[in-house]
């Protein structure tokens, strides 16, 4: 915010760098939780091993709180006066 940034700006900046750390970890989970499911699926008498609904509820609900986890400190940072924060450093 220093050299011209907008509150705006510094919160997108801080949602694309995490996005990339969360879409990363949902992708491997989906593709671990998915193929684990699969190989499990010999142990379960009559249940199957993927469920699509808990799935995707699974999955939404943990984009729903890695985005409040995002926005919520960034938020933060972004109502910092900067010249505060230069002082304390």
């Amino acid at each position: 915010m220093t050299f011209g940034a907008t509150r705006s700006d510094l919160i997108g900046l801080v949602f694309r760098q995490m996005s990339t750390a969360v879409s990363t970890g949902l992708v491997l989970g989906l593709g671990l939780s998915l193929g684990l499911g699969r190989s499990m699926q010999g142990l379960l008498f009559g249940i199957t091993g993927v469920n699509p609904a808990t799935v995707l509820v699974t999955t939404g609900t943990l984009i729903v709180c890695a985005a409040m986890a995002i926005y919520i400190p960034a938020r933060r940072a972004a109502s910092v006066d900067p010249m505060v924060a230069l002082r304390q450093e």
